[in-house]
Formats: structure tokens, sequence, C-alpha cells
């Protein structure tokens, strides 16, 4: 006589709903102008970042002699894309003064559960030694603590990446661990990453 298999109970797990704030397509800082992407905004961000590959290749991947007018477009196109659905939230900003392309900031890496959010950036090598970029990622964390409800931002920078640091610390983010060996650089080589963290108060 065979013996009778034990119930199994199946656990459901319901998922929290989470709702997305939105966030603002433009702010402004006392010299900068910091908008959502637009398809427009290609040639002048293909300008930059040819005139910045010098700075930009030893830390970014996409950062090559290859990068393309075309390419260019075509990641500006899914930029806007992401900004609408809220899983990526990039800004171009520009120069109040004379409407000029300076670089730019992205929130990626997002997780609307906490919510917690990375930020990334560059900018352009003619604008550098400004403190235009502490200034428009000051804005841009303060905007997404105060809007964006978020408890947790980080960014995430090369340990050899100085101008980096100085802009993360200089913008209220404690470093919180270096990770050895953590990835590879475009170069191949291998690398240390800090993580700097802003916590909601």
């Amino acid at each position: 006589m065979k013996s009778a298999k034990p119930a199994v109970t199946k656990l459901t797990v319901t998922k929290p709903t989470v709702t997305k704030p939105r966030a603002p397509e433009t702010l402004e800082t006392p010299r900068l102008l910091l908008r959502a992407p637009q398809l427009t905004d290609a040639p002048h961000l293909y300008a930059a970042v040819r005139e910045s590959l010098a700075e930009l290749s030893p830390f970014m991947i996409w950062a090559t002699p290859e990068y393309s007018l075309l390419g260019c477009r075509a990641n500006t196109r899914a930029a806007i894309d992401l900004f609408k659905t809220g899983k990526g939230l990039r800004y171009h900003f520009f120069d109040r003064t004379t409407g000029e392309f300076v670089g730019n900031a992205s929130f990626h890496h997002i997780d609307w559960n906490v919510p917690k959010l990375e930020l990334g950036y560059w900018l352009r090598t003619s604008r550098t030694g400004e403190g235009l970029m502490r200034e428009g990622v000051r804005a841009l964390a303060d905007m997404a603590e105060r809007e964006l409800r978020a408890a947790r931002l980080e960014i995430r920078c090369d340990d050899r990446n100085l101008k980096s640091v100085r802009v993360a610390e200089g913008c209220g983010f404690r470093l919180e661990s270096v990770m050895r060996h953590e990835s590879r650089d475009p170069q191949g080589q291998l690398r240390d990453t800090r993580i700097y963290a802003r916590i909601a108060k």
C-alpha cells in the first residue's frame, strides 16, 4: 500500500507595486541648464566626446576612436526612451550663457523599490577646471533626494579617476569601499573601483 504524499502548500509571493516618481525634464543652476536628452543634441554631444577622447578613453569603454555620429544618434534615441520609462535618467548640461553643450550625467542601475540610483558623469575637456560638474552633480543629487525620494545615491568610479573622486567628495558622497580588481578597464587591465554613497537624511 502506497503511503499518501504529504500535501504541498504553495507560497504566493506578491511583489509590491512600485510607483515611479516622475523626474523633471529640466533643472537650472547658476551656470547650467540640465535637460533630458533630445535627438537634436546628438551633433553637440558627438563634438564634445570627440574633443574629450583623450581624457575619457582610460575610463569609458565607449570612448574610442571609432565613436561615430551615427552611433551617437542611436545612443541618444535610447537615452530618450529610457528617460520616458524611468529606467535611466540622463541629463545633458548646457552653459546657460552661451548654450554650449558641456557634458552630461546619468542616473542608471535604478532600483525604485528602495529607491536607489547610481550616478555617472563626464565633462568636455575644454570646460574642465571650472567647477561645472560639481555644480551639476550637486543639483541632480539634491533633486533625486527631494523629488525622486531617493534613499541612496551611489557613484562608482575607477580608483585612478581623481577628477571623478573630487566631484563625488565635493558633492557630499562618502567613500564606502574600494573593490580591488573589480573589473577591467577599456585597455583590459584590472582596476580597483571606488564606491561612494550619499544617504538621504
